[in-house]
């Protein structure tokens, strides 16, 4: 692996309104791997946030070889940036997080804007999230979450 050269890293942090980019993380944990090794770098995924966020952070910890912190445990479980509001100080409950709506056919398929964009996002990451899960099933990284396998095959 070889690695972005540094000015190329440069050039994509002063870059902020670059969303895509900053969401190819397969370009940023090559460089890492490029220049660490492997034990010195831990991914993680949002959803083992979400659905395990004291476990994740005791992951974190142990991984860090810090001393587990005291949590306060109904903070832990609250959730930030949730449809209703992408910001830190929008945060919600699990109940109170209304879910997302199920479609009877995949959104992918769909001929709305929404469905198109959508389809073209996902051809855009495709190549991305194959590395990753290429890197998870080498054991490189953690494994992927199932439903990257699965969109992104």
């Amino acid at each position: 692996m070889s690695g972005l050269a540094l000015g190329d890293l440069l050039f994509q942090q002063r870059r902020p309104s670059d969303l895509l980019g900053w969401s190819v993380y397969d370009v940023f944990l090559e460089n890492y791997m490029a220049h660490f090794p492997l034990d010195q770098i831990l991914v993680l995924y949002t959803n083992e946030l979400a659905t395990g966020t004291m476990s994740t952070m005791r992951k974190v910890e142990k991984f860090l070889g810090v001393a587990p912190h005291s949590y306060d445990e109904e903070k832990a479980v609250l959730v930030f940036n949730s449809r209703e509001c992408y910001h830190w100080h929008c945060a919600k409950s699990r109940n109170e997080i209304r879910e997302a709506r199920s479609r009877e056919r995949d959104p992918m398929l769909d001929a709305t804007p929404f469905g198109q964009a959508s389809a073209r996002l996902v051809r855009f990451f495709r190549p991305h999230m194959q590395r990753l899960i290429k890197w998870a099933a080498a054991g490189k990284i953690a494994p992927v979450p199932d439903s990257w396998k699965s969109t992104y095959a």
